[in-house]
């Protein structure tokens, strides 16, 4: 069982959680003694963010007591480029694929799109946001805040560098150069402004669509 955003839920919510952990079990008021075994239950994960500093990175988590913190083996985890560059590509890959399946099979009207350009439009913009983030990613000059950096009292959460942020700029952005740091500009410092400004220095967006395919063609005829 996974449990994300484990110090997000307030004490008694993850108070009723212990049951679970302790025993595999959960109150059931239709069970044999209300209680329900979880047979399938082997180990539990809980993902939890760092809290070293109260609230003052923005996160908004509460600090594990100490009966909580003996239910787990705590692993620090910190982001890397690699592993963010691995989602990143499944990511922006899947979503790829489905627009071409849509666009290869004259569907855009019952995926809810009101044209074949929209949703050339869409690849475009996924082609782009998926290069900016191979770019970004595979730059010495990108790293990510570690935990220890967020304990530290930064003015708003906007401010940390962490995986979310990236991945809410590039949705964010239209997939162009000029619209990232137009958004990287408004999320992040100064310092890490001007940082992706000299990653992205010599970067050139991908080259729009110069014709729409065969099956496109007879989308906008009408065919």
């Amino acid at each position: 069982m996974f449990l994300d955003e484990f110090n997000r839920g307030n004490y008694i919510v993850r108070g009723s959680m212990l049951p679970v952990l302790n025993e595999h079990q959960i109150y059931d008021p239709d069970a044999p003694g209300k209680r329900r075994v979880l047979q399938d239950l082997v180990f539990t994960i809980a993902a939890a963010n760092p809290n070293k500093h109260g609230n003052e990175t923005g996160i908004n988590a509460d600090a594990l007591d100490c009966a909580e913190l003996s239910r787990f083996m705590i692993v620090n985890v910190e982001p890397d480029n690699v592993s963010q560059k691995n989602y990143f590509d499944k990511q922006f890959g899947r979503e790829l694929k489905n627009l071409q399946y849509i666009l290869d099979n004259n569907m855009w009207d019952k995926a809810g799109y009101d044209s074949v350009e929209e949703v050339q439009e869409e690849i475009y913009e996924t082609q782009g946001r998926m290069k900016l983030a191979d770019t970004i990613l595979r730059s010495n000059e990108f790293v990510f805040d570690t935990e220890q950096d967020a304990t530290v009292a930064y003015d708003d959460q906007t401010n940390l560098l962490n995986p979310r942020t990236l991945t809410n700029a590039l949705l964010a952005s239209d997939g162009t150069k000029k619209s990232l740091l137009r958004v990287w500009e408004s999320c992040c410092s100064a310092r890490k402004y001007d940082m992706m400004k000299d990653i992205l220095s010599g970067y050139a967006d991908p080259a729009k669509f110069k014709a729409v395919d065969n099956k496109a063609n007879q989308a906008l005829q009408g065919n």
